[in-house]
């Protein structure tokens, strides 16, 4: 998959080992590109200009990577938050799992979320997300009155029907 690096400092995406099913994004943050943060704490939206950032708990930001792929027809990428930054720090995707549409052409931003009770400090080239590239298929949406395997099932509830 091709992508465009936007700046000539800005860190290739990779895959940790050849084993890896994602490849790694970084962080690019500079002190004169803008990083958006949304506060928890009253709703305000707060503009950090640097190459490191703060996020006090449950804010909200969308950091920079500073790449645009090139997400071929019939795929779409799928960006995930990495487990070591969720389960250390509580840096977690505020989206859950990000979804690149194969007709976005712009720069990648990673949605993320402090999910834990103290502050994180972001630095320019952190690890923040990993991704994947997976085949998508747009299927024919039918509306019908009626669903052939409606009612075929024994199983009812859902929400923990199975038991916790």
């Amino acid at each position: 998959m091709n992508y465009l690096k936007l700046y000539d400092d800005v860190h290739t995406p990779v895959y940790a080992t050849e084993g890896s099913a994602c490849f790694d994004i970084k962080a690019y943050l500079r002190k004169d590109r803008e990083v958006k943060i949304y506060s928890s704490i009253d709703s305000a939206e707060h503009t950090a200009y640097s190459d490191e950032i703060t996020l006090d708990p449950w804010d909200r930001c969308l950091i920079p990577t500073g790449l645009i792929f090139e997400i071929p027809k019939g795929y779409s990428m799928k960006v995930y938050a990495r487990s070591g930054n969720a389960i250390k720090k509580g840096l977690c995707l505020a989206n859950s799992v990000g979804i690149i549409d194969s007709d976005y052409n712009l720069e990648l931003f990673v949605g993320v979320i402090n999910a834990s009770n103290t502050w994180i400090g972001i630095k320019n080239g952190d690890k923040i997300a990993q991704c994947e590239l997976v085949r998508s298929e747009q299927v024919r949406l039918s509306e019908v009155k009626e669903l052939k395997n409606q009612y075929v099932t024994s199983r009812r509830g859902g929400f923990g029907s199975t038991g916790v």
